[in-house]
Parts: C-alpha cells; sequence; structure tokens
C-alpha cells in the first residue's frame, strides 16, 4: 500500500476493529495448531510477495508477517515515547 493510500485509512468503529483482529487471531491460532508435519508443506509451498518475489511460504511468514510486524510495534514505541507516555515495557 502506497504512503499516500494507507493515510486515508479510518477506523470508524474501534470495537468492531477489534473483535476483527481477535477473530483472526483465533483463526491464526487455529491454522498454526492444525500444523502436524513441522512446516514441510510451508516450506515446499512457493507463494508470490510482492515485491519480493518468489520465496518459501515459511519464509513469508517469518520475513514478512512477523519481522514487519516487529517493525511497526517499534514505530509504535517511538510515537508513543515521542507523546510523552510510557512507552514498551523492557
Amino acid at each position: 500500500m502506497q504512503t499516500e493510500e494507507a493515510r486515508t485509512i479510518r477506523i470508524d468503529n474501534p470495537a468492531l476493529f477489534m473483535e476483527y483482529t481477535e477473530e483472526v487471531w483465533r483463526e491464526s491460532e487455529a491454522y498454526l495448531t492444525g500444523i502436524t508435519d513441522g512446516g514441510a508443506e510451508l516450506s515446499a509451498r512457493v507463494v508470490t510477495v510482492k515485491p519480493l518475489g518468489d520465496m518459501p511460504a515459511i519464509q513469508t511468514i517469518g520475513q514478512v508477517c512477523i519481522s514487519h510486524l516487529f517493525l511497526h510495534l517499534g514505530e509504535v514505541a517511538l510515537l508513543v515515547g515521542s507523546m510523552g507516555k510510557k512507552g514498551l515495557p523492557i
């Protein structure tokens, strides 16, 4: 998503958004719990991630999803700290 597009996003109903995030969490847990082959299928499956190209699905989960999440967590911590509020616990 381009920066300009991202800046237009508004969450008009935070409670509904939190319901959505909790459902995504539950579905993710159920999916991950159902993996019984140690990730072999995810390692063999190749997905296309724009603009990074083709990569194993398990690499996508680690490199793109999890690492990207921590990038944003750091950004949020910086913004919270710059507003004079308590940041992340150490």
